[in-house]
C-alpha cells in the first residue's frame, strides 16, 4: 500500500487542541491579518474610527472609546437630571427614558468590545488562520462568498440604521425650517433631538446645544453599528466553516469507487488474472485508505467551527441578554408612545420608524443563533444520508460517533434562552399584545 502524504497546513489540523492554543503564538510575531484586512476591511474601517480596532495603535485605542464613553455618560446625566425635574410630564418622561436606555446600550456595546481587547485580537487571529488551514479552491470560494454576504449585510444595516437615526434628528428641526418657510409674527418654539432641563437660555445657544446632543447619538449609534458588523461578520464566518464541512462530507461518503473497485474484483476473479486482481485490491485499499484519512481531516475541522462557535459564545452570553432585555424594553416603550400619539401623524412616523429599528436589530440578533444552529445541524443530515452500507466497518463506526456529536446542533446562547428565531417570534408576539392592550385601554 502506498504512502498517504498529507499537505502541510492540513497536518496541523489533525490535532484541533494544538491548532486553537497555538494561533496567538503564531500571530504573536506578525501581526499582518493579510486576508481579514482584504476581506473585511469595511470592519476595520468602522471599528477604527472608534478606537475599536485591536490593532491599532494603544494611544488611540484606549482615548476614542474613553472620550466616547464620557460624552455617553454626560448625555445620560441629563436625560437623569430631566427625570427628576420633569416627572410629571408623562410624555416627556416617556421619550427620556427611552433615550437613556438606548445610550446605556451604546455604552454596553463599546465596554463590551473595549474589555474583552484580547479576545478580540485572538479572535481576528483565529479567522486569519482559518484562511490559511482552509486552503482548496473549493473551501477558498465558500470563505469567499461568505465574506462578500457579510460586506452587503453590513452596508445595508448601517445605511437603514443611519437612515433611522437621521430622521429622528431631524424631525426637531422643523420649527426652525417652517420659520423660514412659512414665518410667523414671533418664533416657534425650539425642540431637541432629546429633552433636557432648562438650566440656560435654549433659544439663544440653540445650535450648540443640538450639535452637541446629536453628535451624542450618532455617535453613539456609529458604536452600533461597527460593533453590530463585526458580529455579523464572525456569525458568517462560522457559518461558512460548516459550509465547508458539509461539502466535504457530502464528497467524501460517495460509495461509487469502494462499489466499483469490487465489481471490477470479481471480473477478474473470473477470467483467472491473479496479478490484474490484485492491483485491483492494492488500489481498492490504497483508495479506502486515503478516503478514511480525509473524513478524519473533515472531522478536525468540523471541531474547529465548533470551537470558533463556542468562542463567540463566550465573549456574548451574558451581554447580549442585557442588550435583549433592553431592546425589549424600548420596544414596549415605543409602542406605548406610538399608541398616545397615533393623532400626531409627525411623531407616529417617528416612533414607527424606531420600532422598525429595534425590531431589525432584534432580527440580526436572533437569527444570526438560528443560522449557526442550521449550518451545523445539516452536518448531522448529511452524514445520515451516506450510503453507509457501501462503506467499511471502521468508516461506519466513525460515522456514528460523529451522528452522536453532531445531533445536538451548535448555536449562540444567553443567560436564560438561545437565540432563534422562535424567541425573536415570541418578542414580536408580546409586543403585538403590548400594543394591542394599552390600545384597549385608550379606547
Amino acid at each position: 500500500m502506498t504512502d498517504y502524504h498529507l499537505p502541510h497546513t492540513f497536518l496541523l489540523i489533525f490535532n484541533s487542541s494544538y491548532v486553537c492554543h497555538s494561533y496567538h503564538k503564531i500571530y504573536s510575531k506578525n501581526t499582518m491579518l493579510v486576508h481579514i484586512i482584504r476581506e473585511y476591511n469595511i470592519n476595520k474601517t468602522l471599528l477604527s474610527r472608534f478606537g475599536l480596532w485591536p490593532f491599532q495603535n494603544k494611544f488611540v485605542r484606549y482615548l476614542l472609546p474613553i472620550s466616547l464613553f464620557v460624552l455617553e455618560i454626560s448625555g445620560i446625566q441629563l436625560e437623569i437630571i430631566f427625570l427628576c425635574d420633569d416627572w410629571k410630564d408623562t410624555e416627556l418622561i416617556f421619550e427620556s427614558f427611552f433615550i437613556t436606555i438606548a445610550m446605556i446600550m451604546f455604552i454596553m456595546k463599546l465596554c463590551n468590545e473595549f474589555w474583552n481587547y484580547n479576545k478580540v485580537r485572538h479572535l481576528y487571529e483565529i479567522m486569519e488562520n482559518h484562511w490559511n488551514i482552509f486552503t482548496k479552491e473549493s473551501e477558498m470560494r465558500i470563505l469567499k462568498n461568505y465574506s462578500g454576504l457579510s460586506r452587503k449585510l453590513i452596508i445595508i444595516y448601517t445605511l437603514l440604521v443611519f437612515l433611522a437615526i437621521f430622521s429622528y434628528v431631524t424631525i426637531p428641526l422643523k420649527p426652525l425650517l417652517f420659520d423660514i418657510i412659512w414665518p410667523l409674527n414671533e418664533s416657534r418654539p425650539r425642540k431637541f433631538p432629546m429633552p433636557i432641563k432648562k438650566i440656560t437660555d435654549l433659544d439663544k445657544y440653540y445650535v450648540p446645544i443640538y450639535c452637541y446632543l446629536t453628535t451624542t447619538l450618532l455617535l453613539g449609534v456609529g458604536v452600533f453599528c461597527a460593533v453590530d458588523s463585526v458580529y455579523i461578520t464572525r456569525i458568517l464566518h462560522a457559518c461558512s466553516l460548516f459550509s465547508i464541512v458539509n461539502q466535504q462530507i457530502e464528497m467524501i461518503s460517495k460509495p461509487d469507487i469502494n462499489m466499483k473497485t469490487s465489481n471490477n474484483c470479481k471480473c477478474c476473479i473470473n477470467t483467472n488474472d491473479s496479478k490484474y486482481c490484485m492491483k485491483i485490491d492494492t488500489y481498492k485499499s490504497t483508495s479506502e485508505e486515503v478516503t478514511y484519512k480525509e473524513y478524519i481531516i473533515c472531522l478536525k475541522k468540523y471541531q474547529i467551527a465548533r470551537e470558533f462557535v463556542s468562542l463567540l459564545n463566550s465573549m456574548y452570553y451574558v451581554g447580549t441578554f442585557f442588550l435583549l432585555l433592553l431592546n425589549i424594553l424600548i420596544f414596549s416603550l415605543s409602542i406605548i408612545r406610538l399608541v398616545y400619539e397615533l393623532e400626531k401623524i409627525v411623531n407616529a412616523i417617528s416612533h414607527i420608524v424606531i420600532i422598525t429599528a429595534i425590531l431589525m436589530h432584534l432580527l440580526v440578533i436572533c437569527y444570526s443563533g438560528q443560522i449557526i444552529m442550521d449550518h451545523s445541524q445539516k452536518v448531522f443530515y448529511r452524514i445520515y444520508a451516506v450510503e453507509w452500507y457501501a462503506l467499511s466497518w471502521r468508516f461506519k463506526s466513525l460515522m456514528l460517533i460523529t451522528l452522536r456529536k453532531s445531533f445536538t446542533p451548535c448555536g449562540l446562547k444567553t443567560a436564560i434562552f438561545s437565540l432563534s428565531l422562535e424567541t425573536y417570534a415570541a418578542m414580536v408576539k408580546a409586543g403585538v399584545s403590548y400594543f394591542m392592550t394599552f390600545l384597549s385601554f385608550k379606547d
